[in-house]
């Protein structure tokens, strides 16, 4: 593996480390330097804070003026909030609900509902998964146990009247009416 300074990796690793940045924001770095690692990169926390600090500021300057420039958190650990990547998360999170609805006694593996997603049409890192679960648990709408080293996730009453429309959580979009 090299060490190398962001601005010197490939143009197409750029690009996909700027979209990463987009969906998860600061929050990750090491994931973030782990991913780089899988590429055969090396980076600094230092140099990965400094780029996005100045992604953020081009994300700032670049923004057309008849819209709102992104909310781009000053500080690491936060995401950046997008109007796309909040619908998005929300339908993931519905759909992690709908799909844990259909094993309430015995749940679901974190595996089995990335794969059950990306079969509806929202398919997501297994982060992005285990991010939605341990935040849909945070909210008290499932509950999860350790199961063969897996994470299995079970829907709680709250979060199956979340997943039929019953209740309301922001946060998770709603369900399509019946026949929709």
């Amino acid at each position: 593996m090299q060490y190398v300074k962001i601005e010197a990796l490939p143009q197409y690793v750029r690009r996909m480390l700027d979209q990463r940045l987009v969906e998860r924001g600061a929050d990750g770095y090491s994931d973030l330097m782990d991913w780089l690692g899988v590429q055969g990169y090396e980076v600094t926390r230092a140099d990965l804070h400094a780029y996005w600090q100045r992604f953020a500021q081009r994300a700032r300057d670049t923004a057309p003026p008849e819209l709102p420039a992104p909310r781009v958190p000053s500080a690491p650990g936060r995401p950046v909030v997008t109007k796309f990547a909040d619908v998005r998360r929300a339908a993931r999170r519905r759909d992690l609900l709908l799909m844990a609805e259909q094993a309430p006694r015995i749940g679901l593996s974190e595996e089995m509902l990335a794969l059950g997603l990306e079969g509806r049409g929202l398919a997501a890192g297994r982060a992005a998964v285990a991010d939605d679960v341990t935040w849909l648990e945070a909210q008290g709408l499932v509950r999860t146990q350790d199961g063969d080293g897996q994470r299995i996730v079970v829907i709680t009453q709250l979060g199956s009247d979340v997943a039929r429309g019953v209740e309301e959580v922001a946060g998770v979009a709603r369900p399509a009416p019946e026949g929709a």
